[in-house]
């Protein structure tokens, strides 16, 4: 596992999301309702552009 977040949608709703290292090399995203356990989106991360704010080191 890369990383993992909690997030609270607009609705209320909790979720949880992974980022997963395949052996392969690529990286799988897996969004997964905290509540219920179902898998709500899963896809394969191609490429990335950039850093996401909160990965980013201030100076």
């Amino acid at each position: 596992m890369v990383s993992s977040e909690r997030e609270i949608s607009f609705e209320g709703d909790a979720n949880y999301e992974f980022d997963i290292q395949s052996i392969h090399g690529y990286e799988v995203k897996v969004d997964i309702n905290a509540a219920t356990g179902e898998i709500e989106e899963a896809n394969i991360e191609l490429y990335e552009i950039g850093v996401e704010k909160e990965n980013q080191i201030e100076s």
